[in-house]
């Protein structure tokens, strides 16, 4: 007896059996089938076969047994057997990869997160797994991401994900060096040696009169921007102190001019008589201090602290020593000897050496304390005696005598010859060497010499000129000075070896015997 063998399938959910399966009867072969289909093999002897159903896929799930025994029962009415499937859907993975580049990057990495929900810990060149996950297109982010660094593409972006298998993304991100650079750029006389400098969320920290700081790893946006311990001499010149800087993808940099102005004092009759002036070192801010005096002020020359002005005066009817305050007021009469003049204050202050006149004919070095006492005469001889200054140190006076340059200690002892012809010497402020006014056929020049009298050098070599009465500035990089070389006597500077002329004063009268200010 001979009947059909009919094998069914029902197959249900998701990724199935792309091209169905196979059913193998024992003893009768093979055939294909649809994942949800009907297979019959005909003309089957009675009996009992082994049926199995094969090429299921593995996120799919056969009910009841397989395989499994299908029997015949007379008298021949035909026999079948259901296979019945469940699937789900097929899983995959998704890889995520970085590569950093650059400068500056955040050292904790990244977080990754993936539809919205699922994250991960990242390094900054390194690679994390998600899955199983269902197939489907996830949103894939690369977040904590430092400010200063940019990421390549987009971010988030959307990544499909297949089943069976491993789908990678990489995310490159490239930092900027997130710096920014502040630079002092400070010129003038006695520069200091440092200011503060401010940068929002930063420590303050000192900067050099010429040097730049950087600060990295600076989040981008814009950062407050200050320099403040500057002297009242000294003045931002190319905007404010105080300024916004912004740091973007790349190096942020603001740089702060500075100007440090030193003082002088000088001596003009621009006034129709002569008064002490004071002026900056660029000319600027020239003003007169004894303007409403009557008398000749003249020599001016201020203290060590900076507070004080000595200078010769004719206010009690001849010439005489007297000091007052930087701004003018408070003047007093120290010398009541026949005329005094030239004063000069030693190093610490508490003296001042100066000239004097006893007898018609002859000028002697005199010194007496700051406030007048104690007057002493260090060079009673027959010679005129002149222009004494202190040494830096405050063992020697430097003076002119007779048209030479001496040297002597402060008792008025060890009197020794500098040099010949030459007057109005002046030490520098390290006391290594002397300028001084010199003759030559041509005229007057302003000439250094060693403070041994050695290596003579004339500085102004302006044929024909009147150069005279140098003073050192007190750093030592300028020599101020006078000359008539442009019709009348000013006031001019130039750098220790002649270099760099400029002139600071420009009137029809008469400005002369220039002295810096001190900076304490």
């Amino acid at each position: 007896m001979v009947d059909d063998l009919v094998i069914m399938t029902a197959t249900t959910g998701p990724d199935p059996a792309p091209d169905g399966y196979v059913v193998l009867v024992e003893d009768l072969g093979s055939r294909p089938v649809e994942v949800t289909g009907t297979v019959s093999f005909e003309d089957v002897p009675g009996g009992t076969y082994v049926v199995e159903l094969t090429g299921v896929p593995a996120n799919c799930t056969l009910v009841g047994s397989n395989p499994r025994t299908v029997t015949t029962v007379p008298p021949g009415d035909g026999f079948s057997t259901r296979f019945e499937v469940g699937c789900v859907p097929v899983e995959g993975a998704l890889e995520v990869v970085t590569f950093t580049g650059g400068a500056d990057p955040d050292p904790d990495g990244y977080t990754v997160i993936v539809g919205g929900t699922s994250s991960e810990s990242i390094g900054l060149d390194d690679l994390v797994t998600f899955g199983p996950l269902t197939p489907s297109d996830v949103s894939v982010e690369l977040t904590e991401v430092a400010a200063n660094c940019t990421v390549s593409g987009e971010n988030p972006r959307t990544v499909r994900v297949v089943g069976n298998d491993t789908v990678s993304t990489t995310f490159e991100v490239q930092c900027a060096p997130g710096a920014l650079q502040v630079t002092m750029v400070t010129g003038g006389i006695s520069l200091p040696d440092g200011f503060t400098l401010s940068v929002e969320g930063r420590p303050d920290q000192t900067i050099g009169a010429n040097e730049s700081i950087s600060f990295s790893g600076l989040p981008p946006g814009d950062y407050i921007v200050e320099v403040s311990g500057l002297p009242d001499r000294c003045e931002v010149v190319n905007g404010s102190s105080l300024r916004s800087v912004t740091v973007g993808s790349g190096p942020g940099a603001t740089t702060f001019e500075v100007r440090c102005w030193a003082w002088l004092v000088f001596d003009s009759d621009r006034a129709g008589n002569w008064d002490v002036f004071t002026m900056r070192d660029d000319g600027a801010g020239q003003l007169n201090l004894t303007a409403d005096s009557e008398s000749s002020d003249r020599q001016p020359v201020v203290s060590p602290d900076g507070n004080r002005i000595a200078f010769a005066s004719t206010r009690s009817g001849r010439e005489h020593i007297w000091v007052m305050n930087r701004d003018g007021t408070g003047a007093q009469q120290l010398t009541t000897v026949n005329r005094a003049k030239e004063p000069y204050w030693s190093p610490d202050g508490t003296r001042i050496v100066f000239a004097a006149r006893i007898t018609p004919d002859q000028w002697d070095i005199w010194v007496m304390d700051a406030s007048g006492q104690n007057q002493v005469n260090l060079t009673d001889d027959a010679a005129n005696d002149g222009r004494p200054e202190w040494s830096p140190d405050g063992t020697q006076l430097v003076f002119d005598s007779d048209g030479d340059v001496y040297v002597m200690d402060t008792d008025g002892g060890g009197r020794s010859l500098l040099t010949e012809g030459g007057g109005n010497p002046t030490w520098s402020p390290d006391g290594s060497r002397i300028a001084f006014t010199g003759a030559t056929p041509d005229g007057l020049d302003v000439w250094v010499m060693d403070a041994d009298g050695s290596n003579r050098t004339n500085l102004t070599s302006f044929a024909g000129a009147e150069d005279g009465e140098p003073a050192w500035s007190p750093d030592g990089t300028t020599i101020a000075f006078m000359s008539a070389r442009d019709g009348n006597r000013e006031i001019y500077l130039m750098n220790p070896d002649g270099t760099n002329l400029r002139r600071l004063t420009a009137n029809e009268n008469q400005d002369m015997w220039p002295s810096w200010v001190p900076i304490p």
